[in-house]
């Protein structure tokens, strides 16, 4: 005689597997909670960083004009395309904006390309311990602890202010779904993509705004990452 389950070792079974999802899909949803929250921890980090420096040395990092006699220069070529394993640095030019060389998109007019402060700002702060390195002088991605998306020190030449962008590394698509944008912006912000200090915005144009931004709104029937975030803070 062949002996099967019961319905009541069945119905064990599948309540056992139900709280077993259930407790992987919450255990998921506090990851994604705690690297959301970790964003606005790493920015004010950034913030306060710059402050201390700027009081330090009357320069902002990355644009600080007498860099190579703190630190030295990278003497081999070009400034900016040698690697630096030590502290050894480069000039940035003083204009107190940070521009970089790196195009996070070709198209976006609304960041200052130019010379590579981007990666100078990192190093720099590196080099005075107000952030975590190391950085190699050419690299303007400062790796979040939200997956794979980093933090790029940019200018905007529309406000002639300083600020950063949340991206993923060379902007090839976005970290963040609109409702995690949304999110950081209603915690750090006012909400809205298209005002305030943190707006939205697509790296990569192939995808359409419409991935992360609908009418003046997050897109909040996206399912997938469709978003870069601006973090237009003005130093």
């Amino acid at each position: 005689m062949r002996k099967g389950f019961t319905l009541l070792e069945l119905s064990i079974v599948l309540v056992i597997l139900g709280l077993l999802a259930g407790g992987v899909l919450a255990g998921q949803a506090l990851i994604r909670a705690a690297e959301l929250r970790a964003v606005g921890t790493e920015h004010t980090s950034f913030i306060t960083g710059i402050n201390v420096f700027r009081d330090k040395y009357f320069a902002l990092p990355g644009d600080f004009t007498n860099a190579g006699a703190v630190w030295g220069l990278v003497n081999t070529g070009i400034c900016g395309d040698a690697p630096s394993t030590d502290k050894k640095t480069c000039n940035g030019n003083g204009n107190g904006m940070i521009e970089i060389a790196t195009a996070l998109n070709p198209t976006d007019g609304a960041i200052s390309y130019g010379t590579n402060e981007g990666s100078y700002f990192w190093k720099q702060l590196a080099n005075v311990e107000l952030t975590s390195g190391p950085f190699d002088n050419m690299n303007p991605y400062n790796p979040s602890k939200f997956s794979a998306a980093y933090w790029v020190a940019v200018s905007f030449p529309a406000t002639s202010s300083n600020g950063f962008v949340f991206v993923t590394r060379n902007g090839s698509s976005q970290p963040l779904l609109p409702e995690d944008a949304l999110n950081l912006d209603i915690k750090l912000d006012d909400g809205k993509p298209l005002s305030g200090a943190i707006q939205g915005w697509v790296s990569n144009t192939s995808e359409g705004i419409g991935a992360c931004i609908n009418g003046t709104s997050y897109n909040a029937t996206a399912t997938t990452p469709g978003c870069s975030l601006n973090f237009l803070q003005r130093f």
